[in-house]
């Protein structure tokens, strides 16, 4: 059986009754983490090439783009809500699934899916599981250390098949639909350099929606009769062969659909920043914080982490824009210090733009140790504080961390209420977290209009 035929089974069997309670709950959770996401996204640049775009697609308006009164065809729709809710950096992730981030990919498929065929919530939560679980699976297979020094930007190549998953579950496709969808998400992903990020650039952005809106097409043209081939995920000239050296078919089907892999490293992010800052954002926020070290009190920051983080956090201390901020291990620790979070408004023009800030980022020096890159994904870091008066004080992070519920739903109001009435944000909390009993998703994407 291929890869491509074992994954089919799977996303055609499934049933969320099958899955435990955890493991629906947490997607529940990415779903309303997603949303905010997007709907704060929907306030930046991204916002308007992708609803001008949306607006000037001629086909049945069935789809909503959040933040706007557009309704349009899904896959457009997938791709401007998956190009917002990127923007941010703030989306959820898996570390050991080459730190893909799916739910900025199904949800918006799923949601535009969904909206256009009056599903229900609880089907749509259950294509959302099969789109997690896939997603990370197919990820798994390779490892994320050779995937990015290649020079890819993993979610831009691999995300997509959790788009396709999750809408074939979602539209009820037949087990040789399905494998001709997925095998043609192979063939249809885009190569994703990881450049734009460092780069400032906004196709970066687009990693989030490009990928979501592949796997709707790559679903409804197999729906059509397009055909790829079923073996193209193991074939000496396929996917897997192009983008690694190697690859373990083992991690994609051993226990499929008797136990779930993307639970156990899956994370929701505190800080809307690559996730390659987290550690040593939390290292210089404890010190900091125990030794009440002020900007002007700083001579140098030196932070020793592994190569990967090294080769890919090239934003540099002066970023052009917000984009280019969350890929500066630079910038991120300035900000972190100064501002004492990094959360969006340390991602504002005037914020990036701070004298103090870009002073300070000058003085972070990065250092690459050898036995820190052994357990990539795993990314400890560490981080050594030296004062104008001498003093040192240093920091050791090896565990990044994920919100808890609370903080997910407190993360989720403080961006929807940017954007949305508060009766509107307690309404779409409640609707999400309650999706289960929804009776149709139209009724959230409604409300997510505006």
């Amino acid at each position: 059986m291929t890869i491509a035929d074992s994954l089919a089974t799977f996303i055609r069997e499934f049933k969320l009754s099958n899955a435990p309670g955890d493991v629906s709950e947490r997607v529940r959770l990415a779903f309303l983490d997603t949303l905010g996401c997007i709907a704060f996204g929907s306030l930046s640049s991204s916002r308007s090439p992708v609803e001008g775009m949306a607006r000037r697609v001629s086909s049945p308006m069935t789809a909503s783009v959040v933040g706007t009164s557009v309704k349009t065809w899904p896959p457009i729709a997938a791709l401007a809500n998956g190009t917002m809710g990127h923007r941010l950096d703030f989306d959820d992730g898996i570390s050991q699934a080459c730190g893909l981030h799916i739910g900025v990919s199904v949800v918006p498929a799923v949601l535009a899916v969904g909206e256009s065929i009056g599903a229900s919530g609880s089907l749509v939560l259950e294509a959302a599981v099969v789109g997690y679980e896939v997603g990370a699976r197919v990820a798994r297979a390779v490892g994320s250390r050779t995937v990015y020094l290649r020079g890819f930007h993993a979610q831009g190549v691999l995300v997509g098949f959790a788009s396709a998953a999750a809408c074939a579950h979602l539209l009820d496709m037949n087990q040789k639909q399905i494998a001709n969808a997925l095998s043609a998400t192979a063939c249809l992903s885009p190569i994703s350099p990881w450049g734009p990020f460092p780069l400032g650039g906004m196709t970066k952005d687009a990693y989030g929606g490009w990928p979501s809106m592949v796997g709707v097409m790559a679903c409804y043209l197999a729906r059509e009769g397009l055909t790829s081939p079923n073996e193209i995920f193991e074939n000496n000239f396929g996917f897997y062969n192009i983008i690694a050296d190697k690859y373990d078919s083992r991690e994609i089907s051993e226990g499929l659909g008797k136990h779930f892999v993307f639970p156990q490293t899956h994370y929701y992010k505190p800080y809307s920043i690559c996730r390659l800052v987290h550690n040593p954002a939390d290292c210089v926020l404890s010190i900091v914080g125990k030794h009440k070290i002020t900007p002007d009190m700083i001579k140098q920051i030196k932070v020793t982490t592994n190569d990967v983080v090294w080769s890919l956090l090239t934003g540099g201390p002066h970023p052009i824009n917000d984009i280019q901020a969350r890929a500066s291990l630079h910038y991120g620790l300035a900000a972190a210090i100064a501002y004492g979070d990094l959360g969006v408004d340390s991602f504002s023009a005037t914020a990036i733009s701070n004298p103090e800030v870009r002073e300070l980022a000058q003085k972070v020096e990065i250092l690459v140790n050898p036995s820190l890159s052994g357990g990539y994904p795993k990314r400890p870091s560490e981080v050594l504080i030296v004062t104008k008066d001498g003093r040192c004080y240093s920091e050791r992070a090896d565990s990044e961390r994920s919100l808890d519920k609370l903080g997910v739903i407190e993360k989720f109001r403080n961006l929807a209420l940017r954007v949305y009435p508060a009766e509107t944000v307690m309404k779409v909390q409640e609707s999400v977290l309650g999706i289960d009993e929804v009776r149709d998703v139209s009724s959230i994407a409604g409300l997510l209009r505006r």
